[in-house]
């Protein structure tokens, strides 16, 4: 069984996201891109136990300031 959290999911996030800041209501919202999503492999042990998923994320309006992430 593949797992739902994977690069398909991350790549998925990174448009998502670029789509949100884009129809922000916000204007210095809408200025921001997201340039990639990255996650390390972790147990479902280890995603049950703490409720979230670290990732990291590259946010700005360059789209290269680099952001922790929790889902």
């Amino acid at each position: 069984m593949e797992e739902s959290f994977n690069q398909d999911f991350c790549e998925f996030l990174e448009y998502h996201l670029c789509e949100t800041f884009r129809n922000s209501n916000e204007k210095a919202m809408r200025r921001l891109w997201c340039d990639g999503v990255s996650w390390k492999n972790i147990s479902k042990k280890e995603v049950n136990d703490k409720r979230a998923i670290e990732t990291r994320a590259w946010i700005g309006q360059n789209g290269q300031q680099d952001y922790e992430m929790r889902i």
